[in-house]
């Protein structure tokens, strides 16, 4: 009162805690309904999903924007090690997820509460992201000119999701995807990058300097006339 917002809250069992509206809101039912991160409903949000929501609403409320304010149980952070740093409020609209601007309003061993302003009801998740770390292997190390070298990022990681991009430069040239063979002409040192994403959109990269040799040069032993 006074403060001219309008309010839906729900109950303890639901992953949304409340939504918010400035103004007076028009009269209709809203229904929250959590669904499990493993659920086949919508695409699994990037990072490591923790919970998951759909909200509907007549349309005059479904689309008018609002701040959401969504519960995570902190013993399920607990068990997976997972900082309330890491947490992220995602959006699904329009076939994917968009990640929204999040804070957390709650911290405590009963409960973590984040929060943001959606444009619109839809369906939400809470995912934890982090950064990926980078990393090259070279076979051969040491490889001569024209010789096949295979560039490898497998043991590139991410603490949460999936990585799904890799971009190489090598020696100036550009490659894509999580392993690379090519062929190097010239001896000397080459400069090696890759830029790996992963799934919540963030990126690392690895930088490598290899020496390419000169290959032997074949020589002839004169035979006596």
């Amino acid at each position: 009162e006074g403060f001219n917002l309008s309010q839906a809250r729900f109950a303890p069992s639901a992953s949304v805690v409340s939504i918010t509206w400035e103004g007076t809101a028009p009269e209709g039912e809203i229904t929250t309904t959590t669904l499990r991160p493993t659920a086949n409903v919508t695409p699994a949000a990037p990072g490591r999903m923790l919970t998951r929501a759909e909200v509907t609403g007549p349309e005059t409320l479904s689309n008018a924007p609002a701040t959401i304010q969504l519960r995570v149980d902190p013993a399920e952070l607990d068990t997976q090690g997972i900082e309330t740093e890491a947490v992220r409020i995602y959006r699904f609209s329009d076939g994917e997820w968009t990640v929204l601007s999040t804070r957390v309003v709650e911290d405590s061993d009963d409960e973590i509460r984040v929060q943001t302003v959606a444009p619109s009801l839809a369906v939400f998740a809470v995912s934890a992201v982090g950064e990926p770390e980078a990393a090259i292997n070279v076979a051969p190390q040491t490889p001569t000119a024209g010789e096949e070298i295979t560039f490898d990022a497998s043991g590139t990681t991410t603490p949460y999701g999936d990585v799904v991009g890799y971009e190489w430069t090598i020696n100036g040239e550009s490659f894509t995807g999580e392993t690379v063979t090519t062929t190097i002409d010239d001896p000397g040192d080459v400069t090696v990058e890759v830029v790996v994403e992963n799934d919540a959109g963030l990126t690392a990269t690895a930088t490598e300097s290899i020496q390419v040799t000169a290959p032997p040069t074949e020589t002839t032993t004169p035979t006596a006339s």
